[in-house]
């Protein structure tokens, strides 16, 4: 029986997985991953790594950065089928990352700075 509401659009692209709050205290561990399909509330990726049920993870992917919980993780032909229930979603990182930029520049010059403000890192990384 399928449980989804949302249809999944088969997708195609390398992604960055970064699992937050890694066991013992352990430093985000990020994976490289290739998704395969994605809806509103969901997404499912094949890694060469396992990523437990119940991580939270982040997700970089074609100018979006996404935010979710791992549902499932098992063993496939390629590696390990992740399916992850998306939380929050932010489209266009590099637009934004581009306007935060031009605001803190604007900013340092509207403070009298005689240098413009340092650029900031958002986003990725």
């Amino acid at each position: 029986m399928e449980r989804r509401q949302e249809p999944r659009l088969i997708a195609s692209g390398h992604a960055v997985l970064t699992v937050l709050e890694a066991e013992g205290g352990a430093a985000d561990q990020s994976i490289t991953a290739e998704v395969i399909d994605i809806s509103g509330k969901g997404l499912s990726a094949v890694a060469v790594r396992a990523i437990p049920a119940g991580r939270l993870v982040r997700i970089d992917f074609n100018d979006q950065l996404l935010l979710g919980e791992v549902c499932y993780c098992e063993p496939s032909e390629r590696g390990f089928r992740i399916g992850v229930q998306l939380e929050h979603a932010l489209n266009s990182v590099t637009q934004l990352q581009r306007l935060l930029q031009g605001l803190l520049l604007s900013e340092g010059r509207d403070a009298g700075q005689g240098e413009p403000a340092k650029k900031a890192k958002v986003g990725r990384g």
